[in-house]
């Protein structure tokens, strides 16, 4: 004997199983409403997939302050550019550096956010742990 039960609360949407039925583990018995579960997903992917672009955004933006930086370093050496402005394009290199890490950062914590929500999509469905018979009425 077993007791099943889902592990959150919510709307029965479906009841796949009767009084009686032989079911085998792993079989679904029941699924809760997965309409907002589905739509918090759907909100939360679009947020990882924002994140990610931020990512791309910051990767280009410091692979382009990096080459400036590189080439008025060249010039500063050459005496042909100010080692000023070399050194305000390093500076302002270093800062985007730790914009991507930041942005790296976002888009795993978005990504974790998208792995608990699938979880939570999946205790939705309320499933056999073992092979049996089912003894009481499930709900309707």
């Amino acid at each position: 004997v077993s007791k099943v039960g889902a592990k959150v609360q919510g709307r029965v949407s479906e009841v796949r199983v009767r009084q009686g039925q032989r079911v085998r583990a792993g079989e679904v018995l029941l699924r809760l409403d997965e309409v907002e579960a589905r739509a918090q997903l759907a909100a939360t992917r679009a947020r990882a997939l924002a994140a990610v672009a931020r990512v791309q955004t910051a990767r280009a933006n410091l692979a382009e302050a990096e080459a400036q930086a590189s080439r008025a370093r060249g010039l500063a050496e050459k005496d042909v550019g100010p080692a000023a402005q070399a050194s305000d394009l390093e500076a302002h290199a270093k800062s985007l550096g730790a914009l991507l890490k930041a942005a790296e950062a976002e888009a795993q914590a978005a990504q974790a956010e998208v792995d608990t929500q699938k979880t939570a999509l999946n205790q939705l469905t309320v499933a056999a742990p073992i092979d049996g018979t089912v003894i009481s009425k499930p709900p309707e």
